[in-house]
């Protein structure tokens, strides 16, 4: 297979009445967590994947999100990939705004999983922003959630302390997942929770030309 799914339910499994995932996975323990303050399931997520050696690279995707490529797709653009990619754009000055959704390489999920391991996060002193932006010198993160910050202040600070380049690269466009919507959506697209294009955003019944729209915004 081209890959592995490890899936992390926040109520411990699907809900009665719920269907099946499509395709198989691996559950991880259900660990606390709330919107914004994710790392513990990520963490758990990545600890998982990792223990299997034949795992090249990990991308994250929510329940909220939409797939676009398929798994094949994926794994002929990305694996052998030499960086670690982030969803996220960073300006002339070096400040830096980075999405949860990323791929990220084994060499670099070991650098967080180390950080993580030695006390790693405790820098985070609120789940929205990091007391001292200037600790990471560049990229300087601009202020966000903690699953977002995280992965890439501990790969940079592990990568500084080994005396090495840190492996990572921030693209614009999205690898696999759906962008958030810009367009207004046909009657019956949108489900919520939230008004579109809030985030986040459940769809239904999606036309076409929303679907073309979604390819179009991908990498």
């Amino acid at each position: 297979s081209s890959f592995r799914a490890f899936v992390h339910f926040s109520s411990g499994g699907l809900k009665a009445g719920a269907p099946p995932l499509p395709f198989e996975y691996t559950q991880v323990d259900t660990v606390n967590g709330r919107w914004c303050a994710l790392m513990k399931q990520v963490i758990a997520l990545l600890e998982a994947a990792i223990n299997d050696p034949d795992v090249h690279g990990v991308i994250f995707q929510s329940e909220t999100n939409v797939p676009i490529k398929t798994p094949k797709e994926i794994h002929r653009e990305l694996f052998g990939y030499k960086t670690s990619i982030f969803d996220g754009t960073c300006d002339l000055n070096g400040y830096c705004k980075t999405q949860f959704w990323s791929f990220l390489k084994r060499s670099e999920i070991e650098l967080i999983l180390d950080d993580w391991k030695h006390g790693g996060g405790k820098e985070l002193v609120k789940s929205w922003e990091y007391p001292n932006a200037t600790v990471l010198d560049k990229p300087k993160l601009v202020k966000g959630c903690s699953d977002e910050l995280y992965p890439i202040y501990s790969i940079y600070k592990q990568s500084r302390s080994r005396n090495i380049k840190p492996n990572v690269e921030f693209k614009i466009k999205p690898i696999c997942w759906a962008a958030w919507m810009k367009k207004k959506l046909a009657p019956g697209e949108h489900i919520g929770p939230l008004e579109c294009c809030s985030h986040p955003a459940t769809f239904s019944r999606m036309t076409f030309e929303t679907y073309r729209m979604l390819r179009e915004s991908k990498s």
